[in-house]
């Protein structure tokens, strides 16, 4: 499968990577990514933080979805 999408480097280890920041993109704390990825220290947490651009944009898109959810069409 990999070498059908062409992926030329893979470790298992990226999909601990994109779960914790699957976790994080989606509301849960760093305290709760820290004990499901079984890190010790929160410091190996932090890092995974989205960036500030990626927060923004989806405050944006939520300002957007309410005020549609509120209009009818």
């Amino acid at each position: 499968m990999l070498n059908e999408a062409k992926v030329k480097k893979y470790r298992w280890h990226d999909n601990r990577h994109t779960f914790c920041s699957s976790l994080v993109q989606a509301g849960k704390s760093l305290k709760v990514v820290q004990e499901l990825a079984g890190h010790r220290d929160i410091k190996m947490t932090a890092p995974v933080r989205p960036s500030r651009s990626a927060i923004q944009t989806r405050a944006i898109r939520r300002c957007f979805q309410d005020e549609l959810n509120r209009r009818s069409f």
